[in-house]
């Protein structure tokens, strides 16, 4: 299977390679994922595929009506930021922080030691 990937990208896609490949009862990938062959599990037990990268921070005194740099700044220590809404600050009294990582958002969840963040959706 790896020399398939291997070839020169004129070779990649041959028909009855393919077929046999991929297409075969019995064949090397038969009920399983290609991406999941080639990382030697099924790609759905992923140990990040019930996590959000994104968090929400409890606003109890509505300080983030206006974005700060310096707030910004503290939270891009854990990883870049994709997305910061500060839309529900007036009516929930939260603000969502999107990470590009989800590892991201995992370290922010740890770190946080108030009480006032949470995985969103919770």
């Amino acid at each position: 299977l790896l020399s398939m990937f291997s070839q020169p990208a004129g070779n990649m896609y041959h028909p009855e390679l393919m077929k046999s490949a991929l297409g075969s009862p019995g064949s090397m990938l038969s009920g399983r994922s290609l991406a999941g062959c080639l990382m030697g599990s099924d790609a759905t037990t992923s140990h990040t595929a019930s996590l959000s990268n994104t968090v929400c921070i409890s606003d109890p005194e509505g300080n983030w009506t206006v974005v700060s740099v310096k707030g910004v700044q503290d939270l891009s220590k854990f990883g870049e930021i994709a997305r910061l809404d500060t839309s529900l600050v007036v009516v929930a009294r939260c603000v969502l922080v999107t990470f590009f990582d989800v590892r991201s958002a995992q370290q922010l969840l740890n770190a946080s030691t108030s009480g006032r963040v949470e995985p969103f959706p919770a």
